[in-house]
């Protein structure tokens, strides 16, 4: 029998239009990166990493979020991240691949993957 030792840290964050202002921006160079995409407000598109590392022989999970001008990617099928603070659990959303030379992503439609990605805070 194989133990699994489940990382401990952050794997989901709140989100808001207003919240999205805060995030740092990513930047060309950083590229290219296998993100999760959260949503998008008017300015910006919205996306979430988690990182794994290492400590003490156990493992510990790192969630960044990140924002990418609306103006340099289109996405299609995409959806507005609400007024009021949610729920991302990025696990759920989308995984794409975002490199400097891409200009346009095309989401599979598909209104129970936004469900589950974003959730209304209970």
């Amino acid at each position: 029998m194989t133990a699994v030792v489940l990382a401990s840290g952050t794997r989901s964050a709140d989100v808001s239009q207003q919240l999205v202002k805060s995030y740092p921006l990513l930047g060309k160079q950083q590229l290219p990166m296998t993100l999760r995409y959260i949503g998008s407000t008017s300015e910006s598109h919205v996306f979430m990493v988690v990182n794994t590392s290492f400590a003490g022989g156990r493992p510990f999970d790192h969630l960044s979020v990140y924002r990418y001008p609306r103006q340099a990617l289109q996405i299609d099928n995409g959806w507005e991240i609400p007024v009021d603070i949610v729920h991302a659990e990025p696990q759920h959303c989308p995984r794409i691949q975002l490199r400097t030379d891409i200009t346009h992503i095309q989401l599979i439609k598909d209104s129970y993957r936004y469900k589950s990605c974003l959730r209304n805070k209970t």
